[in-house]
């Protein structure tokens, strides 16, 4: 059987059978096909070698990615020269923040009846973190007296493992339900209870001493102007007078068993237990006495 040699492609003991068109015998005639055989023969040939040279190529250049990625990495920290696809990571959405925030908030209001509300201002938009369990804690910020927009120090682990550390901005509210004037109160001023009324308010700090109920504001006296709709704070006011300047009263004269009453006027304010001046209508003449209640003034004589 007469076969073809492949020269340095394939060995002398390797041979192609001679229906390929090609004689092994030196002098050989060319046959009717051989030219086609040998082109389908060198065709097959050159695809293997390209797709052997661009196997090498990417082979090589995978090495050399991974090779600088551990180059690159800080001392400690290489990791395995594992590339990370798009399955590899998250988004840490802006309310998970939020929601971390709240939490570490909450323990503020233990002692108070307010409603918290958080906004987070920065950052404004979700953070690529990678994939796995996440868990934000508060290490540092906000304020046990003040509320509004504050900083906020936050730190994010996925699995176990601290992998990135937030400085946050939030704006901080509470709201709770407070004594409000309906009116303008004037000083020195008596309130009543058809003055105020319940309304839900921002609070500015949450050490506050703001009137919570209506007891703690009926009857005492506003020592310096109250605008309508803001909270009432309990250190503003004070005890109502007894009487007021221009009071129609009663002015009281007592020795042993002798009392003595006339009607008087007023010439100025008091509480229960101070003087006050006091003209006697009948007389004329003015006398000071000790407001003893409502419209009554002793003297002594």
């Amino acid at each position: 059987m007469s076969h073809l040699y492949t020269a340095t492609l394939i060995t002398a003991q390797s041979v192609i059978p001679a229906k390929a068109g090609i004689q092994e015998k030196p002098g050989f005639r060319v046959k009717p096909g051989m030219t086609k055989g040998t082109g389908l023969m060198s065709l097959c040939i050159k695809t293997t070698m390209m797709r052997c040279a661009v196997a090498a190529a990417v082979g090589l250049g995978l090495a050399a990615m991974l090779v600088e990625s551990a180059v690159a990495a800080p001392e400690g920290e290489r990791r395995s020269p594992t590339p990370v696809s798009r399955g590899h990571v998250q988004d840490l959405g802006v309310d998970q923040i939020r929601r971390a925030l709240v939490r570490s908030l909450e323990g503020l209001l233990r002692d108070h009846q307010g409603e918290l509300h958080v906004r987070v201002v920065q950052p404004s938009v979700p953070l690529r973190i990678p994939s796995g369990r996440v868990d934000v804690q508060v290490l540092s910020g906000g304020s046990d007296l003040e509320l509004g927009r504050l900083p906020f120090h936050v730190t994010v682990s996925v699995d176990g493992r601290r992998v990135q550390g937030l400085d946050v901005v939030a704006d901080v509210e509470v709201l709770e339900d407070l004594i409000t004037p309906i009116r303008a109160i004037n000083v020195d001023e008596t309130i009543t209870a058809d003055d105020v009324t319940h309304q839900r308010v921002s609070l500015p700090s949450l050490t506050h001493d703001f009137a919570r109920t209506t007891d703690e504001v009926v009857g005492k006296r506003a020592s310096h102007p109250l605008r309508a709709q803001a909270p009432i704070r309990v250190s503003g006011l004070g005890h109502a007078y007894a009487v007021r300047k221009g009071d129609h009263v009663t002015i009281e004269a007592r020795r042993g068993g002798l009392t003595i009453t006339a009607s008087g006027v007023t010439k100025g304010v008091a509480l229960i237990g101070q003087t006050v001046s006091v003209t006697n209508q009948d007389s004329g003449k003015e006398v000071r006495g000790k407001v003893v209640g409502p419209g009554l003034v002793r003297v002594e004589f």
